[in-house]
């Protein structure tokens, strides 16, 4: 992961943060705040102000006002989500991303309307989805 400075990217852009930088112009959802499971050796660029690097699966998985996030590729959504992360967080943010080629097409944030209760992938709403382009 590869991390940036958000002036940065408002100022010089980045073609793999268009996301950002719209995220971070958005009224209602601009100051979301994010957390990765550091272990997870998947490429990607992201926003230094915005995210925390977490080392447990305990952590990762704790409700604590951060969203965790997952990327979504050609290959599924890594780290797996299994039932300890889906049951809970209110919001999980998806990254839309191509391993192969890098690109990133958006984020996505999911509201869990069964927080608190097991539930399915199937089960999250989308509330917002920011493009890349």
């Amino acid at each position: 992961m590869t991390l940036y400075h958000l002036e940065e990217i408002l100022t010089n852009g980045k073609p793999t943060l268009v996301w950002a930088k719209k995220l971070s112009e958005d009224k209602i959802w601009g100051d979301l705040h994010f957390k990765w499971f550091k272990p997870n050796q998947i490429k990607f660029d992201f926003v230094k102000c915005k995210i925390d690097l977490v080392d447990s699966w305990e952590e990762f998985c704790l409700t604590d006002g951060r969203i965790a996030l997952l990327v979504g590729c050609q290959f599924g959504i890594i780290p797996k989500p299994d039932q300890t992360l889906l049951l809970n967080q209110k919001h999980i943010a998806i990254l839309a991303k191509s391993i192969l080629s890098g690109h990133v097409s958006s984020l996505t944030i999911y509201n869990n309307p069964r927080h608190d209760r097991l539930i399915l992938l199937d089960d999250l709403k989308k509330i917002l989805e920011v493009n890349n382009y």
